[in-house]
């Protein structure tokens, strides 16, 4: 379930920040001391993006479903230049300006796993290059969950200047596979965003629903709002088949393969007549990547031609299509899934 996105500006802040990941720590069911360090980890993140003046530094909180069960996942990110020597800024006692030095260091100790990932300037033809810092860290649940098939990424944002987000998500993963849901409602702002958050309620409480009449149901609970563009898809690695249906302009696509036969019905749900259904069902490659997006990215990006170190997982990726190629006149959404291999 991803969590709010957070703006790290000024000092209150920070504060938001501690009370989020407080909640959704004690939802996900951390123990109190594992939820205290989680805490602190995430008050060092924040800190460290206002005291960097980093440019549009904000955190992500949400709960994942894991290899190793149920867990909490910190997201800090930013739009700044980089790190240039990462191995060094995580260690103890380092400091760019003048601080103790021991915040990253002290995160990745605390958390029971950590990632940075940061390019600077220089990174030909990268047009995330000199773009940004993101930083990953997670708190595991023991739990008895099965373990998932399925790494995921939701990034979303909405149209500079706006407050609601017109786009909304929802991804699943139960004994038949992956459900993975994209709505963008028509425009933006509050009733974009109402017009969408009924589309993924409805899937939410639906997940199990053939996908062509849960589209019917959809087309249905949206005549009350002003409509949305819609994509479905369910994925199994069982039986390596993806089963897609979409109406309006929410895109797939699937790699190695690139851009496939995952095209949507033109259209908008909820309003006028229902159009044309069209189910499509390909195969699923193994190990395969998804990505499945809001027209607020432009189409102008291939993952095959991604740079490293985004490339190497679903967090990069999101990270840096949604930096690259999101569009500022439009509420944005990517999910990225990739199986795990």
């Amino acid at each position: 379930m991803a969590g709010p996105v957070i703006p790290v500006r000024v000092d209150g802040d920070v504060g938001q920040v501690r009370r989020e990941v407080r909640r959704f720590a004690y939802d996900v069911g951390l123990a109190e001391q594992a939820a205290a360090e989680a805490t602190t980890a995430a008050t060092e993140l924040a800190t460290n993006l206002l005291r960097h003046r980093t440019i549009d530094g904000e955190m992500v909180i949400s709960r994942i479903v894991g290899e190793r069960g149920i867990g909490l996942e910190i997201v800090a990110r930013d739009r700044g230049p980089g790190i240039a020597d990462v191995d060094r800024a995580v260690g103890d006692r380092y400091s760019t300006n003048g601080t103790s030095g021991c915040g990253l260091g002290a995160v990745r100790r605390m958390m029971d796993e950590f990632e940075i990932r940061s390019v600077c300037p220089g990174a030909r033809g990268d047009p995330a290059a000199g773009n940004g810092t993101l930083i990953t860290a997670r708190k595991w649940v023991v739990s008895d969950c099965p373990p998932s098939r399925f790494a995921y990424s939701v990034n979303s944002r909405p149209c500079l200047g706006e407050t609601a987000n017109g786009d909304s998500c929802f991804v699943h993963e139960g004994r038949d596979g992956l459900l993975v849901a994209v709505a963008d409602g028509l425009g933006h702002g509050p009733d974009a965003a109402h017009a969408s958050q009924v589309a993924m309620d409805h899937v939410r409480a639906n997940p199990g629903q053939l996908l062509d009449a849960l589209m019917r149901e959809l087309h249905e609970a949206l005549k009350r709002t002003r409509g949305a563009a819609v994509t479905l898809l369910r994925v199994s690695a069982v039986d390596q088949r993806m089963v897609h249906i979409g109406v309006g302009n929410v895109e797939a696509r699937v790699y190695p393969v690139g851009r496939s036969q995952l095209m949507a019905r033109p259209g908008v749900l909820g309003m006028g007549a229902l159009p044309r259904l069209r189910v499509n069902e390909t195969a699923w490659p193994p190990g395969g990547t998804l990505a499945v997006y809001s027209d607020g990215l432009t189409p102008k990006w291939d993952l095959r031609e991604m740079p490293a170190p985004w490339s190497e997982n679903v967090l990069g990726i999101g990270h840096y299509l949604m930096r690259g190629f999101a569009k500022d006149n439009d509420d944005a959404t990517v999910v990225v899934v990739r199986e795990l291999v």
